[in-house]
């Protein structure tokens, strides 16, 4: 068990474990770049919610009843993996709603560029245009770099 001579070591452990970065802050890293600063911090909150959390549930013992109980254990991987696949699903159905709201009501697009986009199926000159010349850019800047 620990005594006084293993504390120091303890605490370096966990200081360096604590500053190393890790998926948590990948994820919240990410959030606020894409987000910006408000989502960054409304993502941290939610990390360091979950790590009281845990450490809740430790200090009243939950973590040992669900280490010592296979049918808890079971239980609670199963309902983490439903949430996630929940969490994915609306992900999905998410992109699906803004890629629809993006390409925009045809309503508002005259009909003849209708006809030329899903009859001929091609795309309008001008998004050829935009499209060739960031192809171009990247074959570019591949051919620069060497990857």
């Amino acid at each position: 068990m620990f005594d006084i001579n293993n504390l120091s070591l303890f605490i370096l452990s966990v200081f360096l474990l604590s500053v190393t970065p890790g998926p948590d802050m990948a994820y919240v890293v990410g959030q606020s770049i894409a987000n910006g600063r408000r989502a960054g911090v409304i993502s941290a909150a939610g990390v360091a919610l979950g790590s009281c959390a845990h450490a809740l549930a430790s200090v009243v013992g939950l973590t040992a009843l669900i280490a010592a109980s296979p049918l808890m254990f079971t239980l609670v991987k199963y309902i983490g993996a439903l949430y996630l696949i929940y969490l994915g699903g609306n992900l999905i159905w998410g992109t699906f709603g803004t890629a629809r709201a993006e390409m925009g009501n045809d309503a508002d697009v005259p009909e003849a560029a209708v006809h030329s986009r899903t009859v001929v199926g091609h795309e309008p000159p001008i998004k050829a245009r935009q499209n060739q010349a960031r192809e171009s850019s990247l074959h570019t800047m591949w051919l620069e770099t060497g990857s």
